[in-house]
């Protein structure tokens, strides 16, 4: 890395911070809009606001991403001029780049400082990007999923995860279309007409292991099992140990031994039946600890609760959290296996009641082979699940990827597993960053953020001899994270 590219994003930085400080803006009049203005268009020098795919075509190279793509995925009988690899790391760049359809192509398209920065005089166009994508079937689809954990594993083992645990979070989303023709689309159990796709995801790196789209009228747990055991495959020789996490839909009892006999740890939610509550309301009170003691200990009345209490509205607030566990054998299992059981007793208020009304008891059960966690950690666990919630929301409006442009089905698949490429190589390039803990930070951005901080820098394309040279003129919050990966990428072995 120039260490003189170091040294002036540092001062422009300093100079920065001194401009936001200053407390005198002269003499009284509005700051903005002052000024003349002259309008020009440079004849020789053109930018581009996208600076931040240099980076990330870095990365794509010492990945091999682009020969592995067209090694495994077989779709153009011939290559006038564009390959496999092409368009999908056009796909993929237009998704980085903040693009949301097809048509945003042209946007990239247009840019010759960003054709310049690719090093080609152009890129396919919304049309021929569309025709490709329906040229996937099934198996390719599979292919281009295989492809991209090869990706993953590249980047697992640049980050050095062999020591770490994978934690493997299950869940799926229904995915609304307003589209009357679209293949497979059918009513989901909310009443919406879609699509129901199942995510795996790697809860430590944040990358996607896979990304299935099904009929809307799907249940969550159909097929998941499949899924469940293909994730596995393609991170157990890659991490310490791995772990399953999903809620009560993905509760397959007839794999947990074969799961347990594997090694394969697990934690899953588990309906909350007559039977599993009798058990509970039976243990004594001795077994029961305390979780979160004296939720409402110091609590007055807030505004939003006396509003809720004037107008009449039904409230609920947790009071106690207590945990407790035991032992139970489902039907479908040969031994037994432990149940962590949340009982948490909540104040019901509301109207004439006041603000505390009837105490209301609930408990919420999971079942789980892991045995070296007490049962307070064992909650805390679980509750880390729900920060896949939030990967699934990126998907869906971060890139997005969990749309459905197109009609035909296979090409839906494809257009989602390319957007979770895109999504992964966000996460491969935090996980490049040398400090631990500035790559977790990193790893939980939201795409938003990454976007702006590590994509959009106005850039100035140089084309000189055999080298393509990125001038930032601008720089982000993140730009010194942003060097210090790409001096990573360039020690790494291509």
């Amino acid at each position: 890395m120039n260490t003189q590219l170091v040294r002036r994003a540092r001062r422009r930085k300093q100079k920065l911070k001194e401009r936001n400080d200053r407390c005198s803006f002269g003499d009284g009049r509005p700051v903005i809009g002052s000024g003349n203005r002259k309008y020009e268009l440079s004849e020789r020098v053109s930018a581009t606001p996208y600076g931040g795919v240099g980076p990330v075509l870095d990365l794509l190279r010492r990945s091999g991403l682009a020969a592995l793509l067209d090694e495994h995925l077989h779709l153009l009988h011939s290559h006038r001029p564009y390959h496999e690899s092409d368009h999908v790391i056009n796909l993929v760049l237009n998704f980085l780049c903040g693009g949301t359809c097809l048509d945003d192509l042209s946007r990239l398209r247009d840019d010759s400082a960003f054709l310049d920065a690719l090093g080609t005089r152009r890129i396919p166009d919304p049309t021929t990007a569309g025709d490709f994508l329906r040229r996937f079937g099934y198996d390719d689809n599979i292919t281009l999923m295989d492809v991209m954990n090869l990706g993953n594993q590249w980047a697992w083992k640049m980050a050095g995860t062999a020591k770490t645990n994978a934690v493997l979070d299950v869940d799926s989303s229904i995915l609304e279309t307003t589209g009357e023709k679209k293949q497979k689309m059918d009513i989901s159990y909310t009443g919406k007409w879609g699509f129901h796709p199942l995510l795996i995801t790697e809860a430590n790196t944040g990358t996607d292991i896979c990304l299935v789209n099904r009929p809307g009228n799907h249940t969550s747990q159909q097929d998941a099992a499949y899924w469940i055991e293909y994730a596995i495959a393609a991170v157990e020789e890659h991490f310490g140990r791995v772990y399953l996490r999903g809620d009560s839909a993905f509760n397959l009892t007839y794999k947990f031994d074969e799961w347990d006999s594997a090694g394969i740890e697990f934690c899953f939610g588990c309906a909350a039946t007559q039977k599993m509550q009798k058990k509970a309301e039976n243990l004594p009170a001795s077994r029961w600890k305390s979780l979160r003691p004296g939720l409402l200990k110091s609590a007055g009345e807030t505004d939003k609760q006396r509003r809720a209490r004037e107008r009449n509205f039904h409230n609920i607030q947790a009071h106690r959290e207590h945990v407790a566990e035991f032992s139970y054998r489902p039907t479908k299992c040969s031994q037994d296996y432990r149940i962590i059981v949340v009982r948490k007793t909540l104040v019901v208020s509301g109207g004439q009641r006041g603000l505390f009304g009837a105490l209301e008891t609930r408990y919420f059960f999971y079942v789980t082979n892991i045995t070296e966690q007490s049962g307070t950690e064992m909650v805390g666990f679980i509750h880390k699940r729900c920060n896949h919630e939030n990967r699934i929301e990126q998907l869906k409006n971060g890139l997005p990827a969990l749309h459905a442009p197109c009609a035909d089905f296979q090409a839906n698949q494809a257009w989602m597993l390319i957007g979770a490429l895109a999504h992964n190589i966000k996460s491969w390039l935090c996980l490049m960053h040398p400090e631990p803990e500035v790559r977790h930070q990193l790893i939980a951005t939201e795409f938003k953020s990454f976007f702006r901080d590590f994509i959009l820098i106005p850039c100035q394309i140089l084309r000189t001899g055999r080298r393509i040279v990125f001038r930032f003129l601008g720089i982000t919050r993140a730009f010194q994270d942003l060097l210090d990966i790409v001096r990573v990428l360039h020690a790494a072995p291509a």
